[in-house]
C-alpha cells in the first residue's frame, strides 16, 4: 500500500511550495487495504472520503500491477482476476473516468483496456468478461449463466 501510495504521489501536479496536490491519508490507505485484503469484494465507505480522486486510481493501478501479492489477495482464494468492475454514481462519472484514464491507461501496464461508462453495456454480446463466451450472463445468487 505505502508503495503504492508513493507511486500515485509521483503524477501529482505539485504546489507552488513543492508539496503533492493530492497525498493519500491514513484513512484513505486503510480503506484501500480493505478493498485489497478483505475476503468481500464489495465496499461502500462515506461520501467525501476520496474514492474518485484517490481510492480509484490506486485501486486500478494495483490491478493492473504485476504484483503477485496484490493479485493473490484480489483472487480470494479464487483464479487470478482479469476484470475490474467499479460501479460509480452518475454524478462523478465523468471525474472518475478522467482519473483511470489520467493515472492508469497512461502508464501502459497492459496491451488492452477498455471503459464503460453505462452497467448495461457489459450486457452486450461483443463484450467478453475473464474468457466467458461473448453474450454469456450471470446471476448473483451462483446460479450458472
Amino acid at each position: 500500500i505505502e508503495v503504492l501510495c508513493q507511486n500515485f504521489c509521483r503524477y501529482q501536479r505539485q504546489t507552488d511550495d513543492g508539496q503533492y496536490q493530492i497525498v493519500p491519508t491514513e484513512k484513505q490507505k486503510a480503506f484501500l487495504a480493505r478493498i485489497l485484503c478483505a475476503e468481500e469484494c464489495f465496499h461502500f465507505s462515506e461520501v467525501g472520503s476520496g474514492k474518485t480522486k484517490v481510492i480509484l486510481p490506486l485501486l486500478c493501478q494495483a490491478f493492473l500491477s504485476s504484483n503477485e501479492a496484490v493479485h493473490e489477495q484480489l483472487a480470494r482464494g479464487g483464479q487470478c482476476k482479469h476484470v475490474l468492475v467499479v460501479l460509480v454514481p452518475e454524478h462523478l462519472l465523468h471525474d472518475a473516468r478522467s482519473q483511470v484514464f489520467r493515472y492508469c491507461l497512461n502508464l501502459n501496464f497492459r496491451d488492452e483496456y477498455r471503459v464503460y461508462d453505462d452497467i448495461f453495456a457489459l450486457l452486450h454480446q461483443d463484450v467478453q468478461l475473464g474468457g466467458q463466451p461473448a453474450g454469456s450472463k450471470f446471476s448473483l445468487g451462483g446460479g450458472g449463466k
